[in-house]
């Protein structure tokens, strides 16, 4: 990690978030022993077509990085230091000359589709892969993107000079140093845990160039200042570049206000993210077979977790529904209907990139002798009750894998204000959840760069500051009649599914 140095008696920083619908810069400041953050810029983000392939707008994105820089500059260019987090798994390709072969492909385009089958069978096969990285196995994972470019385009990869991962794309702008943060290094199923290095045999295995992966760096490294050019279109000084947890699951997690040990986390957004924080990896072949990662944490530490279907479900019912109904509108229509009566394995893959979300639900449940939700408010209240539902088994695997008891189950990010699910979450699984913040990830980026800086002394400092200047909301687990009977509908439900795939 980066060397400390006590910073100003008002210490600032930014802090560049970048999700998969929406993109800000956000100001965190430490006021009084209290973290103070507001939002400098936002700026939309989605997949876009281009020919045949989903794509990132990547030279969208950085105009709108500069734009953000520029407003915070003009409102206020006292920030200490800077730092990106984004999602996983997805990558920049440059040349010899720094130049971007193309577009990053987003892991949702379909040329993943039945590679890692491909793969696993023909390459490597899944146990070796899972005793090297102890990564859960998703077909977008950037091992099987590099193995799809290794069969389509090797011409491409053959040329790439360097290969960084979204956030470490926006450092290298900010910074003009290439380096790869190692949380999110840790998510491409390419990391080797016991040689701590990039999987030699996993490597040979594509078209990519070995010298093509800078080596790692830990969370909360200074990576170099500003660009003096960046310094005259933003206004800001040369303020100090620092890698947070890039990948944004190590932010939000870094941001848990927990104490004690017995706690588990569900990071809340579009995906749902139910791990928790360890020392070590737990990579065993009930570990395998269950389908649960190891992914780098700050300080050393990893998520133990699963990455599960989340609010993508609920973006789609209202996408389907033209976005004529608010999230709080359709929440309160799912309230007022019975509870438990249609019921869905969100896991499913139909429900990863339906045309439409809405006829994939009625269809499913159509499939498996159910009533058919027909209302928003039904088809909103069946994926409620079947997302609590999953929470519940995938914290029953994790207490059973990790041997840890879970007393509660704190819940970050966006989804920590829904609260009816919460409810329904508390009750499904018998244990208090405790939701907030809201804003997890930026704030654990932010947390990073003051730990470098020496704002804040230690991690569990950190965490009671987020716990004390952001209000946590409790829900406590209430009985539901015959719940014992509607677990196992859900649990036959998950086990037809997964027997119809093999």
């Amino acid at each position: 990690m980066g060397q400390k140095t006590v910073s100003s008696n008002n210490p600032k920083c930014l802090a560049l978030d970048f999700g998969a619908s929406s993109c800000r810069l956000v100001g965190v400041s430490l006021e009084n022993k209290r973290l103070v953050m507001h939002e400098i810029h936002r700026m939309p983000n989605g997949p876009v077509k281009q020919g045949r392939q989903l794509v990132w707008p990547l030279n969208a994105l950085v105009e709108g990085t500069i734009e953000a820089l520029r407003k915070a500059g003009e409102e206020d260019s006292s920030y200490d230091s800077i730092g990106v987090d984004t999602w996983g798994v997805d990558y920049v390709l440059l040349d010899n000359n720094n130049a971007v072969f193309a577009p990053p492909v987003a892991y949702r385009d379909s040329r993943t589709e039945g590679l890692l089958e491909k793969y696993t069978a023909e390459v490597v096969s899944r146990e070796q892969i899972y005793s090297k990285t102890g990564i859960q196995f998703l077909p977008f994972n950037t091992l099987y993107q590099l193995y799809a470019q290794t069969l389509i385009e090797p011409d491409v990869l053959k040329k790439t000079a360097t290969l960084l991962f979204i956030a470490d794309y926006f450092h290298f702008l900010l910074s003009g140093t290439a380096t790869i943060e190692k949380t999110n290094a840790s998510t491409s199923q390419m990391w080797n845990l016991d040689e701590n290095c990039w999987d030699k045999d996993l490597v040979d295995s594509l078209a990519l160039p070995e010298a093509a992966l800078p080596e790692p760096i830990e969370a909360g490294t200074e990576i170099g200042s500003l660009l003096p050019e960046l310094q005259k279109k933003t206004g800001l000084p040369g303020i100090r570049i620092i890698a947070p947890a890039t990948h944004d699951t190590g932010s939000a997690v870094l941001a848990v206000p927990a104490s004690g040990q017995n706690w588990a986390y569900l990071s809340s957004g579009t995906w749902s993210l139910l791990g928790i924080e360890a020392d070590k990896p737990i990579a065993t072949q009930e570990a395998l077979q269950a389908n649960w990662t190891n992914e780098g944490g700050y300080g050393n530490t990893f998520r133990f977790l699963k990455n599960i279907t989340g609010l993508w479900i609920i973006q789609e019912i209202a996408r389907a529904f033209e976005n004529r109904y608010s999230f709080a509108e359709l929440a309160d229509m799912a309230k007022a209907e019975e509870g438990y009566v249609s019921l869905i394995n969100p896991d499913d893959a139909r429900f990863f990139s339906p045309d439409n979300m809405i006829d994939e639900i009625k269809e499913f449940c159509r499939q498996t002798g159910q009533t058919v939700p027909e209302s928003a408010g039904q088809l909103v209240r069946c994926a409620y009750d079947s997302l609590s539902l999953l929470y519940r088994k995938t914290l029953e695997d994790l207490k059973a894998l990790s041997g840890k008891q879970i007393d509660v189950l704190h819940v970050v990010g966006g989804g920590s204000q829904a609260d009816f699910l919460n409810q329904l979450t508390a009750a499904s699984t018998g244990i208090p959840v405790l939701a907030g913040p809201v804003e997890a990830t930026a704030l654990g980026n932010a947390l990073a760069q003051f730990l470098t800086t020496g704002a804040i002394s230690t991690l569990a400092e950190g965490r009671e500051m987020i716990a004390e200047s952001f209000g946590l909301k409790r829900f406590n687990p209430e009985p539901v009649s015959n719940f014992d009977e509607i677990y196992q509908r859900f649990m036959s439900l998950c086990l037809s599914q997964s027997n119809e795939k093999e």
